[in-house]
């Protein structure tokens, strides 16, 4: 993670020779649902997990319309599943609660302004690293493990397909304020061990570009 932080900081103060046209930074929080998408014919899922996500951004210009967009974000997923095929008393329950370092890259296509605001859409892939995970697991009605370590039972690298929709509100001279939905689709599996699921995100992102 340490990596990660160092790399997307260096990227930064070089950008910082660049002109205010085709470098932009910012700040993001993006409150998200996220649930997870069984793989397998064994799982289903039960529930999503609410998570709030936040991080540094990054746009490098290419034209007026076309960026590309990076950053770092500390990432919250995870979701419910449960058994199939059995009884409720004799189901298999779990809660997962995952957190990531994710390091997005996106092309970000926007209009040219309509006043002071302009639209955007944005798309690309994830790559995600893990940093920790929780779960509860219960069978039936019993309790087998309440918010313990799972981070063994989880893959530590994951990827997510990234589609984006939104606009900027151009506040004055290079700072923005950005508005925008953003979905994440798990394109790799998160779980280690027997079964398989995607973890994928629906969010809010707020944020400020200067």
């Amino acid at each position: 993670m340490k990596k990660i932080i160092l790399l997307v900081t260096t990227v930064i103060l070089l950008a910082g020779n660049l002109s205010a046209q085709k470098f932009h930074f910012g700040l993001a929080v993006t409150p998200a649902t996220a649930w997870l998408h069984p793989g397998s014919d064994d799982l289903a899922g039960n529930g999503s997990e609410f998570g709030f996500n936040y991080g540094l951004i990054t746009e490098f210009a290419f034209t007026d319309n076309y960026s590309f967009a990076t950053g770092v974000t500390f990432e919250n997923k995870g979701g419910k599943l449960k058994s199939k095929e059995m009884t409720d008393s004799l189901n298999f329950f779990g809660e997962y609660k995952l957190h990531y370092v994710e390091v997005p890259l996106t092309l970000k296509m926007k209009t040219n302004p309509v006043g002071s605001i302009l639209y955007y859409g944005q798309f690309g892939v994830a790559p995600e690293w893990l940093t920790g995970a929780r779960g509860t697991l219960k069978y039936g009605s019993t309790v087998i493990a309440d918010d313990v370590d799972i981070k063994d039972n989880v893959n530590n690298f994951n990827v997510s397909l990234v589609i984006g929709l939104g606009l900027e509100y151009i506040l004055s001279g290079n700072t923005n304020l950005l508005v925008g939905v953003v979905y994440k689709n798990g394109l790799s599996d998160v779980i280690n061990g027997d079964g398989k699921a995607m973890a994928n995100s629906l969010g809010l992102n707020v944020g400020v570009l200067f």
